[in-house]
């Protein structure tokens, strides 16, 4: 529910302001927040034992906001940005907007399994995702 009033919101302050308005006030508020952090060691502990069948989640609370600029995407995760090639747009979006657990195989994109599980691995390392446990 917060994620599509969240969207609403922002439709709604990018036809008032316009888009470039509201990117510069949303990156300027982000980069302000503290990172939550909390057992990011550990997963970046896990990320050797991430595989095709591992489970993972956006890292509860954490900011993760897609856009594509001129020939890159751009993932504003808080108080940094991270820059991938745009081909990875489809796969990133779809990190950001799950809220369910899901793995390698899930991403929409037209990656291999390995390039899934790199690109997988660098966001665990990023703190923007999480491996999910049992119970999780």
């Amino acid at each position: 529910e917060v994620a599509v009033r969240a969207g609403e919101f922002r439709a709604w302050f990018d036809k008032l302001t316009g888009p470039e308005t509201a990117s510069s006030f949303i990156k300027d508020h982000w980069s302000r927040r503290r990172p939550a952090l909390e057992g990011a060691l550990l997963q970046v502990a896990a990320i050797g034992h991430i595989g095709p069948d591992t489970t993972l989640r956006l890292r509860p609370g954490s900011i993760f906001d897609v856009s594509l600029e001129d020939d890159e995407a751009v993932v504003v995760l808080g108080n940094r940005e991270l820059r991938m090639p745009a081909f990875l747009e489809p796969d990133l979006r779809f990190v950001g907007e799950t809220r369910e657990h899901f793995t390698p195989g899930d991403l929409p994109g037209s990656l291999d399994i390995d390039s899934r599980l790199v690109l997988l691995r660098r966001l665990v390392r990023e703190a923007a995702l999480e491996v999910v446990g049992p119970g999780d």
